[in-house]
């Protein structure tokens, strides 16, 4: 097998996107799949992405078909639907090869959400992208349910994991006001307001991240404590420390900072949207509820052991091999 993956993302963003793809490499390689290359805008000319600040679009991605062909390849995958995605699609069906795809962003959400457009251009251009892919890989049922809804086809589930050499259950301090904790890209389709008016007088309000929405959110909210990014046992640290883990998105397709959390044994609370409603075992990892104050509340009351047993479903082997067992030959 030489596989190739193409990807908008590039290595030092931090995302699900990302996450999951150096997860499913290290799976692959630690099972001998070594010639995998991993096409990203670090191998070209970029400019900074305007409505994703953090992104960076390749100039010259008229480059990518020619890499491609000198790879030799013998699987493809298309990870993102950005301008490299676009490159590859095109060259790829123009030479008649075979290749997945995977779905990990609501585009037509998250455009609503920055810019207003209508909900109903960016699912047909999400349809448009993936129509000719052997197998769409999708973050959860409830995705793959409305999708097919809306005419898409040959979807696949791909399930998520958890290094849990680093997101692991230990002793911890208890504060005398219980922590809630919010992690995760700081920007405006986080609906992070939502966590930072919750009563400051009654909780200690935690938020870890970095991004273009931090400088606002800190000027409105200064009784929440902002740490910045936090990455490996100092995220672990601050997941382990709080007693519940806040999910306020309603525009996220999966959230893997929630199965982090669980790792841990700290609840989940979340409203009932796509990825909380897929991820969340109700009384079991977290809670549930149009009132985010009621699932906080009734996450409060969840054993963390029994948090942390629940989250011992999720493991990177398994999205590896639902990786594996989809791709296919390119003819």
């Amino acid at each position: 097998m030489r596989l190739v993956i193409v990807d908008d993302n590039t290595f030092d963003q931090t995302n699900g996107v990302v996450t999951t793809m150096n997860a499913v490499k290290q799976q692959l390689f630690d099972r001998g799949i070594h010639s995998l290359y991993h096409i990203t805008p670090q191998q070209f000319c970029t400019i900074p992405a305007l409505i994703y600040p953090g992104a960076k679009l390749a100039i010259d991605s008229w480059r990518l078909p020619t890499m491609v062909e000198n790879l030799l390849p013998t699987h493809l995958h298309i990870c993102t639907e950005g301008v490299l995605g676009i490159a590859a699609r095109t060259a790829f069906d123009k030479r008649g090869w075979r290749y997945t795809t995977s779905a990990h962003t609501r585009w037509d959400l998250y455009l609503n959400k920055m810019l207003g457009c209508s909900t109903k251009w960016g699912n047909q251009y999400m349809k448009w992208f993936h129509q000719k892919s052997s197998t769409i890989l999708v973050n959860s049922a409830s995705m793959k349910n409305e999708l097919e809804a809306n005419g898409w086809k040959n979807l696949k589930i791909w399930t998520r994991g958890v290094d849990r050499t680093i997101f692991d259950f230990k002793d911890r301090h208890v504060s005398h006001k219980p922590v809630l904790l919010s992690v995760g890209r700081i920007s405006a389709e986080k609906n992070l307001d939502v966590f930072c008016r919750l009563d400051y007088n009654k909780y200690q309000l935690v938020c870890v991240g970095d991004g273009p929405d931090l400088p606002r959110l800190k000027r409105l909210y200064p009784w929440v404590t902002f740490l910045g990014q936090l990455k490996g046992l100092q995220l672990a640290a601050q997941y382990q420390e709080a007693d519940v883990f806040v999910f306020p998105s309603v525009t996220d397709t999966f959230g893997l900072v929630m199965i982090e959390s669980m790792s841990t044994g700290t609840p989940v609370a979340a409203f009932p949207a796509q990825g909380p409603v897929d991820v969340i075992e109700q009384g079991v990892t977290g809670w549930i509820d149009p009132d985010l104050e009621t699932a906080i509340a009734q996450c409060l009351s969840l054993p963390r052991q029994k948090v942390y047993e629940g989250s011992k479903k999720w493991s990177w082997e398994s999205t590896a091999d639902i990786f594996l067992e989809t791709l296919v030959p390119i003819n």
